[in-house]
């Protein structure tokens, strides 16, 4: 009987919930800002985090789209998701749609004619200006089309490392975004709107405690769409062109959500609504910008 008691509790633990990895992040980054202790509290279910005084809840999820998750797997499962050449003067991002056929050979493919760009001191594409350059037959009309019937619709260069160490290779990485419009931090918040709202199961598990403050943690991915993903990105600038860090309104959600954290995995940087303000956070920086 002690043997089969033994297997029972072992196979209960087993069953519980572990703490992730972006999890403890997550919690890393709220017990830092808010100066509080949580303990992880969904061992079979339930919010993520409670404090140990009770007065604090922490829920974590993640806003990914299924369709660019299908793309970014194929991406990823390609060895031409990414391209070395030691002809490369830096490193360059791809930005092409998810849905963007032929992805194997897209990146060898517009390597020669990155190449042809920096020979001629170029290190940004888009494709919009690229399709008027072809029009007014523009001298570089062949390498930009060549990008364009590839599906490129940006690429830029991440600039020369002033001490490069000298096993490091320049690569070509592509990035897939989305082929809709971009726009600025209100447009990104918007579209976390929508999705946070629909997620009924995040909403719940924070009703069901009876703490003074709800947390909802969202980490943002390379599977986020691009247009809520962009202004978190490390390529964007910390500031829109109108000088803003931060949305310009309150988030349209449940009034259960007393705290919206919204932080990019791949950055660390983020935004922090609590009091009624919004608050810029940068993960690796001590002192936070509002």
């Amino acid at each position: 009987r002690r043997v089969e008691s033994l297997a029972k509790h072992s196979r209960r633990l087993t069953t519980m919930n572990r703490e992730r990895p972006d999890e403890a992040r997550a919690r890393a980054l709220v017990e830092r800002v808010m100066d509080v202790s949580l303990e992880h509290a969904d061992k079979t279910g339930g919010v993520d985090y409670l404090s140990q005084d009770g007065t604090v809840a922490l829920e974590v999820t993640r806003f990914t789209d299924a369709e660019k998750r299908r793309g970014r797997a194929a991406a990823r499962g390609s060895r031409g998701s990414s391209a070395a050449s030691s002809r490369l003067r830096s490193c360059w991002v791809l930005m092409v749609p998810e849905t963007q056929p032929k992805m194997k050979s897209l990146v060898q493919g517009a390597l020669p004619h990155l190449l042809l760009l920096e020979g001629v001191g170029e290190t940004y594409f888009s494709s919009h200006q690229a399709t008027i350059h072809v029009r007014r037959g523009g001298p570089l009309s062949g390498v930009y089309e060549a990008l364009l019937q590839a599906g490129v619709k940006r690429a830029g260069a991440l600039g020369d490392d002033p001490t490069p160490e000298k096993s490091h290779i320049h690569r070509v990485v592509l990035s897939l975004g989305s082929s809709g419009t971009v726009g600025g931090n209100d447009e990104a918040l918007q579209g976390l709107e929508a999705e946070l709202n629909a997620r009924q199961d995040n909403l719940k598990k924070l009703s069901a405690t009876a703490t003074e403050e709800r947390h909802l943690f969202v980490w943002l991915d390379d599977d986020t769409p691009y247009e809520v993903a962009r202004p978190l990105h490390r390529l964007a600038p910390d500031r829109t062109p109108g000088g803003e860090m931060v949305p310009s309104r309150p988030p349209q959600l449940d009034p259960i959500v007393t705290h919206l954290w919204v932080v990019s995995e791949e950055s660390g940087r983020g935004w922090l609504w609590h009091r009624e303000i919004w608050t810029y956070l940068a993960e690796d920086d001590k002192q936070n910008r509002g």
